[in-house]
């Protein structure tokens, strides 16, 4: 989470000790989106990040690590992770989806989320049009778990009988997969 314009981006693990892999995922991401290089890294001291200090270490990256037990010393990090688990499990149930789809859901939601308007930035603006300086398109958001077509093209061009094109029911996990972009 950048505490400038309060963007975050969310980074599934299948484990807590990939924590400083997904770290290096996230400062390549950064630093290409935004020119600009990481300068502090706040964390709450958890051992899944003691990778993620020699990462830093070699890198230059200076390194804060909140109290132990203490959600209020890295309380805004703590509230966003809070809104985006609370957004998942609501589309969650929602939609009637298995638990399969957690992570999809985590991800729908952040996405959403820094699009919404907030108080925390200056005159109410998305951490979205703070971070990247244009509004977020919103024409493309559809309901997470909402029916929608896929279509299926011929192979390799070739119109063949036994390769028809075909509609396929699925379901939407996000702002891609109805097609839309």
């Amino acid at each position: 989470m950048d505490y400038n314009s309060n963007i975050s981006r969310t980074f599934l693990a299948p484990t807590k000790s990939a924590a400083s892999d997904k770290f290096g995922h996230f400062m390549a991401w950064f630093e290409r989106s935004f020119n600009c290089k990481i300068h502090v890294l706040r964390t709450d001291g958890g051992k899944e990040f003691q990778g993620v200090d020699l990462l830093c270490e070699r890198i230059g990256i200076r390194r804060q690590k909140a109290e132990p037990y203490n959600q209020a010393s890295n309380g805004k990090a703590e509230r966003m992770i809070r809104n985006i688990l609370e957004f998942a499990r609501s589309m969650l149930l929602a939609s009637n989806l298995p638990l399969v789809f957690w992570g999809d859901a985590v991800l729908y939601a952040n996405d959403i989320i820094i699009r919404i308007p907030t108080s925390a930035n200056v005159n109410r603006l998305s951490p979205y049009e703070v971070a990247y300086k244009k509004t977020p398109y919103l024409g493309d958001l559809v309901p997470f778990g909402a029916k929608c077509t896929v279509m299926v093209s011929h192979k390799y061009g070739k119109k063949r009988k036994d390769d028809e094109s075909s509609n396929l029911e699925t379901k939407s996990f996000g702002r891609t997969d109805c097609g839309k972009e």
